[in-house]
């Protein structure tokens, strides 16, 4: 894992895995944004190679019931980086709910991403978000915030995602 800033403070996780992650919402065949689908190198979790909104991520499991993803900003293009980490807010309009493939290789039973707008670290290299289950670390999503930064419509009568 790239060095960074909070590398030097923080201990390190419990467990962490490399895997790509595809933005945007399941329910909106991965357009949008959010987190669609993770695929973790190696176990096969998803078949989006056509995928245009997706970056390479350290998945890593801080707590039982915090889970970081590192983004290597070399993996971001132009589009990307401006639509979900330009702002210091990572949002997720929808749940994303961990699959059993991405629950057995991080060792953990459960997890699920509530809908919230999440705070990025920045370090130059790299861009951390930081996702607790059950979502109390989100920001409520305010409907108009995500319109207006990420041209995204919400609904907040749909229901949780899971990953496929």
């Amino acid at each position: 894992m790239p060095s960074s800033n909070s590398a030097l403070t923080d201990p390190p996780g419990l467990t962490e895995v490399k895997g790509e992650v595809i933005f945007g919402s399941l329910s909106k065949n991965c357009r949008g944004v959010g987190i669609c689908k993770v695929d973790v190198h190696g176990e096969g979790t998803t078949n989006c190679k056509k995928c245009p909104c997706r970056a390479t991520a350290i998945i890593e499991v801080r707590s039982p019931d915090i889970v970081r993803f590192t983004f290597f900003t070399e993996s971001l293009n132009t589009f990307l980086y401006n639509r979900y980490f330009r702002h210091d807010e990572f949002p997720v309009p929808e749940g994303f709910v961990f699959n059993s493939q991405l629950l057995k290789v991080l060792q953990i039973d459960e997890f699920v991403i509530k809908p919230g707008v999440y705070p990025v670290k920045n370090s130059g290299q790299t861009a951390s978000v930081e996702f607790r289950s059950g979502g109390t670390l989100a920001i409520p999503p305010s409907r108009s915030l995500l319109r207006k930064r990420h041209g995204n419509q919400t609904d907040e009568s749909t229901p949780m995602a899971a990953a496929s």
